[in-house]
């Protein structure tokens, strides 16, 4: 039987040589300036190489989000006093960074891990932890515990249900195809909060 597009696509963007380098760059890129979907690419991966591990998956993708959280920490603590105002004109995020402010208050870990796990944008508490000068050490363990329990439950459900998600896609292709770049849209259009 002849594979649809959907489906080579998909088995395409899985045959690189280094799946788990690339999955580590998505993450990084998504929790810095990219509107990336890591989560995504480990949902792909595990329906076409599922021999590579949910659990290692999980740990790499949430690995690269706590690298590009680190980065904009660092930011925060070393540009934040002298271009503060820029930064939040540059990522339309002054509204959320006074919630970011008074979330830290309250406490400083379950912020951020609220931050890593919902769809707000993290690097907005991630600037605001290196501006506020927050520990870096809760700061790295909490973003760690929020990316790695939000990349796991979906690579779960995927290693658990992807023969029947494969099966669905190659069933029903083109319902398939609109769903996957109907979500991909609605994702980047959400990141970067045109609406």
């Amino acid at each position: 039987m002849k594979k649809s597009l959907i489906d080579r696509t998909l088995e395409g963007l899985t045959h690189t040589r280094y799946p788990k380098t690339v999955l580590f760059l998505l993450a990084l890129l998504e929790a810095t300036i990219s509107p990336v979907i890591p989560e995504g690419y480990v949902a792909v991966l595990l329906l076409y190489r599922r021999e590579l591990g949910y659990k290692v998956l999980s740990l790499v993708s949430a690995l690269g989000s706590v690298a590009g959280a680190a980065i904009f920490y660092l930011v925060g603590a070393t540009m934040f006093a002298r271009h503060g105002e820029a930064l939040l004109t540059i990522f339309n995020a002054k509204e959320l960074f006074a919630i970011a402010e008074n979330a830290y208050k309250e406490s400083p870990f379950l912020a951020q891990i609220i931050a890593a796990v919902t769809p707000l944008p993290d690097r907005v508490f991630s600037l605001f932890a290196g501006a506020a000068g927050a520990s870096l050490i809760i700061f790295l363990l909490a973003s760690f515990v929020g990316r790695f329990a939000r990349v796991f439950i979906i690579a779960f459900l995927f290693n658990r249900y992807g023969d029947e998600a494969r099966d669905f896609i190659k069933k029903h292709s083109r319902l398939a195809t609109l769903a996957f770049f109907a979500l991909v849209i609605v994702y980047v259009v959400h990141k970067l909060g045109v609406y």
